[in-house]
């Protein structure tokens, strides 16, 4: 076909100027679709926070 996708979690923490941030928490979706020259390029890329997991 010419579509495929990923889908998981992620965490991700971080610095800024000095000042720790995170961790923070979410889940993704990201949509590849074929081109006519057949490579493949990013169609969607979406994301949303989520809880801490337990």
């Amino acid at each position: 076909g010419d579509f495929a996708y990923d889908y998981g979690y992620f965490e991700i923490s971080g610095d800024n100027n000095g000042q720790a941030w995170g961790p923070n928490y979410g889940k993704y979706l990201i949509v590849w679709k074929r081109g006519s020259d057949g490579a493949w390029k990013m169609h969607l890329d979406m994301w949303n926070s989520r809880p801490k997991p337990e």
